[in-house]
């Protein structure tokens, strides 16, 4: 659960950069996604393959992190 909420931060912060606007209907998609699970049972959240979520997110930022950076 750990893992989830901070992807939820990261998410969530990107939300707040303006040159990400681009990016984000993909990062509203994602951290709503996200959420979701975070209201699963704790048996649904064993089964949940956090490390593919991170991937998903991680490439996601990095996206974000080009954006932001190439309009500085």
């Amino acid at each position: 659960m750990r893992q989830l909420h901070a992807l939820l931060f990261y998410l969530s912060e990107a939300l707040k950069l303006q040159g990400a606007r681009p990016l984000h209907g993909e990062l509203r998609l994602r951290l709503q996604e996200l959420e979701g699970y975070s209201e699963e049972s704790p048996d649904a959240l064993l089964r949940l393959d956090v490390a593919a979520h991170k991937a998903e997110v991680n490439d996601l930022l990095l996206r974000v992190s080009d954006l932001v950076r190439a309009q500085t």
